[in-house]
């Protein structure tokens, strides 16, 4: 598959570039264009990739099959609405837009052009995240009624990955944010969000972080509870029915001989062996570039035998509608807001909160 890249990032450089290059059987690298002149001169520099003026020249010449988008997040909107005329599906780094009405309008435009969309959401194809999703696939864990993020993952991200443990429809957010005086960290006051996601079949998403979180490292977790089972980070609780025995099982990563991450399994009473193979260990890629890698091939999938994409534009707008709901919530002492989200009434519901209008008043 022949793939242009648009911008001249240190995501692209990084991760793309080296991806794209192990994975030569799949993907060829035919040219770049970015916005500034001295982005060219590094960006070829650095990677010998062919560059274009811009994006028009790129397509017309070097005739892509997929566009790879990683520039600077305020410009990510309306580089994708002026890529989208140009007719050649992309893969766009995280966020779409910074809000659901600009994401909506994305969306709106791929439809009308009847493009392939897709975004680079790594964080539910990390190798822990694809053995979790076999793990609950298998059923063993039960019917799965809550997930909790405790200090692990973050904004969109950490939404987009808890959100795949669950089946149901997200309805309604709840959210307390404080922003701490005394507690500083890199210099910056410290916003700690709790905050809640209740979904149409009951179930419940727990989310509870503090950002920057820098110093937090030994209090990260991932907590998914089921009707038969927990599982906590890589330890694997499981309680028989009848005896009420607790059984405790280790998630268990090898390696290859040369280091790479080769496998990641559990040993599930009454399943069996549960392993996810990783289909890169003969490349040297650290467990992002894996993930970045699965959300690539996925596209592949979707560019050439017509799958849906690994993490969709509608994915996207989906987390950015509850990260804004986590904001809109707090600043209404933890109002509930429901889903999917309407900006302009939050806005009015903020108008006629008397805490937040002081503190618009005061600044």
């Amino acid at each position: 598959m022949k793939v242009g890249l648009v911008g001249a990032s240190r995501r692209l450089a990084n991760f793309y570039v080296p991806i794209l290059r192990q994975l030569t059987d799949k993907y060829e690298i035919v040219g770049f264009t970015t916005f500034s002149a001295e982005g060219f001169r590094r960006f070829e520099s650095k990677t010998g990739i062919q560059s274009f003026r811009n994006a028009e020249e790129l397509i017309a010449k070097a005739k892509p099959e997929l566009l790879i988008l990683a520039v600077p997040d305020p410009i990510n909107e309306v580089t994708v609405m002026n890529l989208l005329d140009l007719k050649v599906p992309i893969l766009a780094e995280t966020p779409l837009a910074w809000s659901a009405s600009g994401t909506r309008r994305v969306i709106k435009k791929a439809a009308a052009n009847n493009m392939l969309l897709s975004v680079a959401e790594q964080f539910p194809f990390m190798p822990r995240e694809q053995f979790r999703k076999q793990l609950l696939t298998s059923g063993a864990l039960g019917t799965i009624y809550v997930v909790h993020n405790d200090l692990h993952s973050y904004k969109y991200h950490g939404i987009a990955q808890l959100r795949r443990y669950l089946n149901g429809k997200p309805l309604r957010v709840r959210c307390t944010g404080v922003t701490f005086p005394p507690l500083m960290i890199d210099n910056v006051h410290a916003l700690w969000q709790i905050a809640s996601v209740t979904y149409d079949d009951g179930s419940l998403l727990v989310y509870n972080y503090c950002h920057p979180a820098n110093g937090m490292d030994g209090h990260r977790s991932i907590r998914i509870f089921g009707a038969f089972g927990v599982m906590h980070n890589d330890e694997i609780k499981m309680t028989e029915p009848t005896s009420k025995k607790t059984d405790t099982i280790p998630v268990v990563q090898t390696e290859t001989p040369s280091g790479h991450l080769a496998s990641i399994s559990a040993n599930i009473p009454k399943v069996g062996r549960l392993a996810w193979q990783n289909p890169y260990e003969a490349y040297p890629f650290c467990e992002e570039q894996i993930g970045v890698a699965s959300v690539l091939d996925g596209m592949h999938r979707s560019v050439r035998e017509g799958a849906p994409p690994p993490y969709s534009a509608q994915d996207f707008l989906t987390d950015i509608e509850i990260e804004q709901a986590f904001r809109y919530s707090g600043l209404r002492d933890g109002a509930s807001v429901s889903l999917p989200l309407s900006e302009w009434q939050q806005k009015a519901h903020l108008m006629t909160n008397p805490r937040f209008v002081k503190q618009l008043l005061t600044k």
